[in-house]
């Protein structure tokens, strides 16, 4: 793979590479994978915590880590974590939103330039 150099800000292509096994089918397709569902995660977290329902927010934040992390994005996972640690903060919680569809805008940025490369 022709990307391995690269350095990016929040994808980590080594994190898929081993999980993949250097599968470079598998890379694929857990990259369109991960570009077909993260846009429906953040709309999702983004209604629940306009709603005020904190069992979505839980239940999307926890999708959100277990894909950011596959994808090798550590900080937005940290950031996803800490969705299910505030209570009744909804600036906290807004702010935390935020921080991951800003993130997230920029992975998938970084995600489609890296498969555009492979």
């Amino acid at each position: 793979m022709t990307s391995q150099q690269h350095s990016y800000e929040h994808f980590d292509p080594q994190q898929v590479q081993e999980i993949a096994d250097n599968d470079e089918e598998l890379i694929k397709e857990i990259i369109t994978i991960f570009l077909a569902t993260n846009p429906a995660n953040i709309a999702d977290l983004e209604a629940a915590i306009a709603a005020g329902d904190r069992v979505q927010v839980e239940f999307t934040g926890h999708k959100l880590i277990g894909a950011f992390r596959l994808i090798g994005a550590e900080q937005l996972a940290l950031y996803a974590e800490e969705l299910g640690q505030v209570k009744d903060d909804t600036a906290k919680l807004t702010m935390l939103q935020e921080q991951i569809k800003t993130g997230s805008d920029k992975l998938m940025e970084e995600i489609s330039e890296y498969s555009a490369r492979m």
